[in-house]
C-alpha cells in the first residue's frame, strides 16, 4: 500500500488505478489472511465435511460417553483443536490469545502435571506413545494411536464440601506444580479477595446432583439439586469482562476458584443455572470493524466509478 501510494504521489499512477489497486489490497487482506484468522471450525460447510471424512477416536469417545461432561487431551499434538467439529473440549484448544491465568497454568505447570490434568477435566489422553502412568487406564487402540481413561479426572462441574481461603493464585500454582496433594473433590482453593463469602459455609447433601443440559462454547445451562447450601467449581476459566451466570434467570456472582476457575455459590433446592459469554463491548468493536471496512470500500468504489466518468480513455486524460 505505501509503494502504491508513493506511486501515485510521484504521479506513476493515474488516480483510477491507484483506487482499484486499494481495493484489491483490501479485498486480498479480508479474503486470505482473514479467512485464515477465522477458525475454520466455525464454518457449517467444513463441519459438514468433517463429520462425513469421520474421526475413529472422536467417534469411540463420544459413543462411550455421549454427555461430554470432561475435557481430551490430544497429547502428540496438544495445541490441535480439530475435535471441536464433535462438540468435544480439548485442554490445549484454547485461543492463542489465551487469559493470563490460562497461560500461567500451562508456563508455570505444564500439561504433564497430574493435579492439572485432573483439575480441568481431562478424562481422555490421545497419544501414539505406549505410557504407564498410575491411574490412566489404556482403554482403546485405534491405528496407531491409543486412548488412555483417567480414573482422576473431575466432571466439568462438581460440587465441593469446603472453602480453603488461604492461598492464592500464585501461592496455588506453585502446590500443583510442586505435586501437592490436593483434595479437588473436598474442597475449592478460594484465590478471590471476598472476606464475607470466604466465611460462609457450605455442605453437599448426599443425593446432590449437576445435570448439563446444554453445553457449548458460550453458553451452559445446569440444573442442580441440594438440600442445602452448596459451592459448584466449574472447570472452566473465569474471564470476568465476559462470563456472567444467572440463577433462575437472576444475576449470581462469580467467585474466583482454583487459580482462575469459576465458583458459584448455590442455594438450597433444585435450580436452573445458566453460564452465558456476555461482553457488549466485544459484539459494539466488531460490528464497528465490519461496517467501517465496508464503509471505506463503498467510497473507494464510488471514487473509482466517478474517476472513470472523467476519465476520457481517446486522450488518457482526465477530462
Amino acid at each position: 500500500e505505501t509503494g502504491i501510494l508513493w506511486s501515485y504521489l510521484q504521479n506513476k499512477l493515474r488516480l483510477n488505478v491507484f483506487y482499484l489497486l486499494i481495493i484489491v489490497i483490501m479485498l486480498a487482506d479480508f479474503m486470505v489472511p482473514g479467512r485464515k484468522a477465522l477458525e475454520k471450525q466455525y464454518s457449517r460447510k467444513d463441519v459438514q465435511k468433517e463429520f462425513a471424512r469421520g474421526d475413529n477416536i472422536a467417534e469411540w469417545i463420544l459413543a462411550r460417553e455421549p454427555n461430554k461432561n470432561f475435557r481430551i487431551f490430544p497429547a502428540d499434538e496438544s495445541g490441535s483443536n480439530k475435535y471441536v467439529y464433535y462438540g468435544l473440549s480439548s485442554i490445549g484448544g484454547y485461543h492463542a490469545a489465551k487469559m493470563a491465568d490460562y497461560q500461567a497454568f500451562i508456563e508455570q505447570v505444564t500439561f504433564r502435571n497430574m493435579n492439572f490434568l485432573n483439575m480441568m477435566a481431562v478424562k481422555y489422553v490421545i497419544t501414539e506413545r505406549n505410557l504407564r502412568i498410575p491411574n490412566w487406564i489404556q482403554s482403546e487402540r485405534l491405528g496407531k494411536e491409543y486412548i488412555y481413561e483417567n480414573e482422576n479426572a473431575m466432571p466439568l462441574m462438581w460440587f465441593v464440601r469446603a472453602i480453603d481461603t488461604g492461598t492464592d493464585k500464585v501461592a496455588f500454582r506453585q502446590k500443583l506444580a510442586g505435586n501437592a496433594q490436593l483434595d479437588f473433590t473436598a474442597t475449592a482453593y478460594y484465590t478471590g479477595t471476598d472476606e464475607a463469602f470466604a466465611a460462609r459455609q457450605f455442605t453437599v447433601d448426599s443425593l446432590a446432583s449437576i445435570t448439563i443440559a446444554e453445553r457449548w462454547a458460550q453458553y451452559s445451562k445446569i440444573i442442580t439439586s441440594n438440600a442445602a447450601d452448596g459451592f459448584m467449581v466449574i472447570s472452566e476459566m473465569h474471564y470476568p469482562p465476559g462470563w456472567r451466570a444467572y440463577l433462575n434467570g437472576n444475576p449470581l456472582p462469580i467467585h474466583d476458584v482454583n487459580g482462575g476457575l469459576m465458583g458459584l455459590a448455590i442455594p438450597a433446592g433444585n435450580h436452573t443455572i445458566e453460564l452465558k459469554y456476555e461482553q457488549p463491548s466485544l459484539y459494539v468493536a466488531k460490528a464497528i470493524s465490519k461496517y467501517s471496512y465496508y464503509g471505506i470500500l463503498a467510497i473507494l468504489l464510488l471514487a473509482l466509478l466517478l474517476s472513470l466518468r472523467k476519465y476520457d480513455f481517446k486522450t488518457g486524460h482526465a477530462q
